[in-house]
């Protein structure tokens, strides 16, 4: 059993981490510790790397993604190697794809980072024209009030936040016909009455 094997420098005796180590290992479902997975079209970069250093913290293995060179011994890869299968199994496949040459947890992880913050600005640009053309349509009302709050976060996530204002007004400027008087009165209502209206508007049954 892994507990026995993971030694501490001291001599025989068991790593103090050993019993988080074992337990780590015996994670079935990385979905326990990362609920969400790591997809470009979603932009959850930062959810993802938050829920990935909870883990990793919470079973002592955070220096497996810290640059420091590793240190040489069996442990250490076997343990890298649980945690490497934590982050493949949290990645979309067309991710999974681009990043699978990453022989380590950091270089998986700093690969990710590349991928998600390298092109930062052009994602920038068009996440903000995907927003600005939000429209209903034919969705209801819940889903295009998800719309709008999803490409919202994608914004935040590339450091461009969208303000409650600015969600308010664009979600809306993109209401159906349905719901027309409502935009006509736009420019006299503030953000602070529209909120509870988009609020009630996206609850379930709308």
């Amino acid at each position: 059993p892994f507990p026995v094997a993971a030694m501490s420098d001291a001599g025989n005796l068991p790593h103090p981490h050993a019993t988080l180590w074992a337990q780590a290992m015996a994670i079935q479902n990385i979905k326990s510790l990362i609920p969400v997975t790591l997809d470009i079209k979603a932009s959850n970069f930062t959810k993802w790397r938050y829920y990935l250093t909870i883990a990793v913290t919470q079973f002592a293995l955070a220096d497996h993604l810290e640059p420091a060179p590793p240190p040489a011994d069996a442990e250490w890869l076997r343990m890298d190697s649980t945690v490497l299968r934590w982050l493949s199994g949290s990645i979309n496949p067309d991710i999974a794809d681009m990043v699978m040459a990453a022989g380590t947890t950091l270089s998986l992880s700093s690969l990710a980072h590349l991928l998600f913050r390298g092109n930062q600005q052009s994602r920038v640009g068009y996440l903000v024209q995907k927003f600005r053309n939000i429209v209903q349509g034919d969705k209801t009302v819940t889903a295009y009030c998800l719309e709008q709050k999803t490409v919202a976060d994608a914004l935040a996530d590339v450091n461009a936040p969208v303000s409650d204002d600015a969600l308010v007004w664009n979600t809306i400027k993109g209401l159906n016909d349905h719901y027309k008087d409502i935009g006509n009165l736009a420019p006299l209502l503030t953000p602070s009455f529209l909120s509870p209206f988009l609020q009630h508007a996206s609850s379930p049954g709308a």
